[in-house]
């Protein structure tokens, strides 16, 4: 029996209308380095809805589109910060099974987490003998 999984997550993106033009166009144009399946809607002329799918099997990379969102803060000089957050899910459980992370853009740079990953560097800290505290 086969087994699937997939992260999926909708964001609203405000911003001025020719970046936004400028963002259609990049999520309207498909990537080499991504199965990024995207759906966005223009709500007006300064918010862009996007939803946005992709099945593991295709190994997507949730953080294309922060990048793109990056890019286009620095191309238009845009100052306000932006965030997505994600979950994995799957068609049925297993050990460890669990993941999601989320971006930050800001000023065109991306901070990024992937909780999985996250959680096993903590818990290495503390098995060496170390202080981990949530803020790391």
């Amino acid at each position: 029996m086969s087994s699937f999984s997939m992260w999926q997550f909708c964001t609203e993106i405000k911003a001025p209308a020719a970046a936004l033009d400028w963002l259609e166009q990049e999520l309207s144009t498909p990537h080499e380095d991504s199965d990024l399946i995207c759906h966005f809607s223009r709500e007006t002329a300064d918010t862009i809805q996007v939803w946005v799918e992709v099945e593991e099997q295709e190994d997507g990379d949730p953080f294309v589109l922060a990048g793109l969102v990056a890019d286009m803060q620095k191309l238009f000089d845009l100052k306000d910060p932006w965030s997505i957050t994600w979950a994995v899910v799957h068609d049925r459980p297993w050990v460890d099974g669990f993941r999601g992370g989320a971006a930050v853009c800001y000023k065109g740079e991306v901070t990024q987490i992937d909780t999985q990953d996250w959680a096993r560097d903590i818990i290495e800290k503390l098995q060496d003998g170390g202080h981990a505290s949530c803020d790391e």
